[in-house]
């Protein structure tokens, strides 16, 4: 199991964002199935009980001598260093302490006072480090560095700050946001503008008590209809006097310690608050704020996001005044058009999946898992992030950026378009990517990108190939993509998968070449992985091409091919078409029915016939085409089976209608005593627990560990058993 360690503290002085942010990170991680554990100095107003609430062990390390200082030499610099409590040499080594021999797979790091000197000393004790700053003000040894905040000089802040293998994910799209955000941004309604609740919260601590300016200016006449809801952190010094100051105000509610503040901003219309963490949460919601600076690392983040319109900023917290807020606030409010505009900016800075895409450059998603749902209309913002892409940008036949005016036109019609099919590419939940099929005639125009976080990785090919099956029930076409030459990694994508490169549009085969093929497959089948292959291939040599899961919607042509399907066709279909094939793994007339190759190991076989024959009225029964041998070694498991198999009937398909017409003189009758293996049932994979495991393992190398799992009963309670091949094996 994958092993992530978390080096970060809290304090009065610190405040409560970095542990906040990190452990809404390891959250997203357990989700994973990844180990997690925390490494935190005993602080004064330390949040380190909210890591043991939420069952994630901790490591406190020791509280610092009371000076505040070591007895090393400490760089103060900005009077971050001072955080740390001790030097950096100190810290390091009861950090090594504190893993305890064991060398974890990322060691993350979220501390102002941490730098590449503490990183060198635990180089050697993790393989890779991550860290998470936003004040690009020293040296990092690390291999991925995360910046959610926004910057006017983005990734180029870092340049010289980490060593050139050093990955960078900048920017607010990998905001650390709890799921929540997530939820509440797809359900809450568009905001009007008009202001009636107002929201304040100044992060955990707020040591200059902006929270209690905010209450006084809110206390104006011209806002005594306004409901107030204030949230007071843990370690807020000031609690006493904002408590009087919300008992002295009507409609005015106090909130202490909350696991997050979704629900309050989904339902305020107004926010007034810091630069810190809560920043991208209220952007998430698209709620405006007022924002004033609380700390010298929010300005800058502060000051990009008033440019860019998505929130009003004031200024820091030592220069704004209670009239200002006041005449602020009564500004906004005045100003109805204005906030909407600014909701909607917000809302396409952050979407809520920035823990996600975190958790997703650490542990990548298997190219196994990957799935392909059809788009959807609040996907627009996804699709917006991705068309402006800087590289996409500058590989698109127009590379001028899109509007977001222009761009949700866009989207909607597409969405509506019958001859449009749009997919979205999702990574354990996350959406990397999208691919565009516009139908025009007999031409299929594809057209998709990966998102930036998942590039090189090889998944543009299985993203194709998933877009597949959004054609399966659509008219026979031939596929294109329009790519500029330019463009080396999707022109290698594409002929990969079989196109040819030419200028002008792929000339049409002759009529008499042209085949109209049908397929036929159970929806629920695991072959359907691998047909988007064979469509694919046969479409491009400029075949009609129909596949279906359902029997009513095959419509008469030349072949119909009925793989991995259960399904009774009556005569009347089969008269539909020249020729109905079927692909079975016996050695016909023998091993007819349920599961051929499934029982051929059970028999201890491991040299299996593929054979593909002519589908008749009665059942396995026709003319035999064409057939081949499968090899296996006797330890392959269920997926490793499949693939073998699956490769053989696309093998043996393509052989046939590469050779159709002629391959029919091949034609030979069954000859012999016929056989019949029965479906298999869920009762079919119990174990007995009488005989080894070793007796058994050709019983475990074939059930499907998901939808009929290995069993066995024993103490009247029954057990299931799943079996996978170690990744370390050899």
């Amino acid at each position: 199991m994958m092993k992530v360690v978390f080096r970060v503290d809290s304090s009065q002085q610190i405040g409560t964002g970095h542990l906040i942010r990190c452990r809404t990170l390891a959250e997203e991680l357990r989700r994973r199935d990844v180990e997690v554990q925390f490494i935190c100095r005993n602080l004064p107003g330390n949040l380190i009980h909210l890591l043991s609430q939420a069952a994630f062990p901790v490591t406190v390390l020791p509280s610092p001598p009371a000076t505040g200082k070591s007895n090393e030499s400490i760089d103060l610099e900005e009077n971050y260093a001072a955080w740390l409590g001790v030097s950096q040499d100190i810290d390091a080594a009861e950090t090594i302490e504190a893993l305890a021999g064991q060398k974890p797979d990322w060691l993350i790091v979220d501390h102002y006072g941490i730098d590449s000197q503490w990183e060198r000393h635990l180089r050697p004790h993790v393989r890779q480090i991550m860290v998470l700053d936003d004040l690009a003000n020293r040296p990092h040894d690390c291999d991925l560095l995360l910046d959610q905040n926004e910057s006017v000089n983005g990734e180029i802040r870092y340049r010289e700050l980490v060593p050139e293998r050093c990955r960078l994910l900048v920017g607010s799209r990998y905001s650390l946001l709890r799921p929540e955000y997530a939820v509440y941004r797809q359900t809450q309604s568009p905001r009007t503008g008009e202001v009636r609740r107002v929201l304040v919260f100044f992060g955990g601590t707020d040591s200059q008590n902006m929270t209690g300016k905010t209450l006084e200016a809110l206390s104006a006449p011209q806002f005594e209809s306004l409901t107030v809801d204030v949230v007071v952190g843990a370690t807020n010094p000031h609690r006493s006097e904002i408590e009087k100051q919300v008992a002295q105000r009507p409609h005015t509610v106090l909130y202490h310690s909350r696991p997050h503040l979704a629900d309050l901003m989904a339902q305020a219309d107004l926010a007034v608050g810091a630069g810190g963490t809560t920043t991208w949460e209220r952007l998430c919601l698209g709620l405006p704020t007022l924002v004033v600076s609380i700390a010298e690392n929010q300005v800058s983040a502060c000051q990009a996001l008033q440019r860019q319109g998505s929130i009003a900023y004031l200024g820091t917290a030592e220069t704004v005044d209670v009239e200002q807020l006041r005449s602020s606030i009564d500004s906004l409010i005045q100003n109805p058009s204005h906030l909407m505009e600014m909701s909607a900016k917000a809302r396409l800075q952050v979407d809520g999946l920035g823990a996600m895409r975190v958790a997703e450059a650490l542990k990548p998603t298997s190219p196994s898992q990957l799935k392909l749902r059809l788009a959807r209309s609040e996907d627009a913002p996804l699709y917006y992030d991705w068309v402006n892409e800087p590289e996409v940008r500058r590989q698109s036949l127009q590379t001028d950026p899109i509007s977001w005016a222009t761009h949700q036109a866009w989207f909607q019609k597409k969405l509506a378009d019958p001859n449009c099919y749009m997919g979205v590419l999702d990574a354990d939940g996350l959406p990397v990517g999208q691919i565009r099929f516009d139908l025009k005639g007999e031409e299929a125009i594809v057209d998709y990108s990966l998102d930036t976080l998942v590039r090189g990785r090889g998944w543009a090919t299985q993203l194709v190939r998933l877009g597949m099956q959004l054609l399966r029930n659509t008219q026979a076409t031939y596929l294109r993509a329009d790519v500029k030459s330019q463009n080396t990694a999707s022109r290698a994508v594409f002929l990969r998968l079989g196109f040819e490169e030419q200028s002008p549009p792929p000339p049409s085969v002759s009529s008499n070449e042209r085949l109209s093929l049908s397929i036929l497959s159970d929806n629920q089948s695991w072959l359907n992985d691998y047909l988007c292959d064979l469509v694919l291939g046969w479409l491009h040599d400029g075949h009609r091409v129909l596949w279906t899961h359902e029997v009513e919607e095959l419509r008469p042509g030349d072949l119909c091919f009925y793989l991995s399907c259960g399904q009774i066709v009556s005569s009347e279909v089969l008269a539909r078409f020249h020729n109905n094939l079927v692909v079975h793994e016996s050695d016909l007339p023998n091993g007819k029915g349920w599961s051929p190759l499934t029982w051929q190991i059970l028999e201890g076989k491991n040299r299996i016939p593929v054979t593909l024959f002519e589908a008749v009225d009665r059942v396995d029964s026709g003319d035999i085409y064409l057939q081949e041998w499968l090899e296996f070694e006797g330890h392959e498991l269920i997926d490793e089976l499949r693939q073998t198999q699956a490769e053989a009937t696309l093998r043996l398909c393509r052989e046939f209608v590469n050779r159709y017409p002629a391959v029919l003189q091949s034609a030979k009758p069954q000859v012999g005593k016929e056989s019949f293996y029965p479906r298999r049932r869920p009762k079919d994979s119990k174990l007995d627990v009488n005989r080894s495991l070793a007796e058994q393992f050709d019983l475990l190398r074939v059930v499907d560990n998901e939808k009929y799992p290995a069993f066995f009963e024993l103490y009247d309670r029954q057990y299931s058993l799943k079996v996978k091949l170690l990744e370390n094996n050899k």
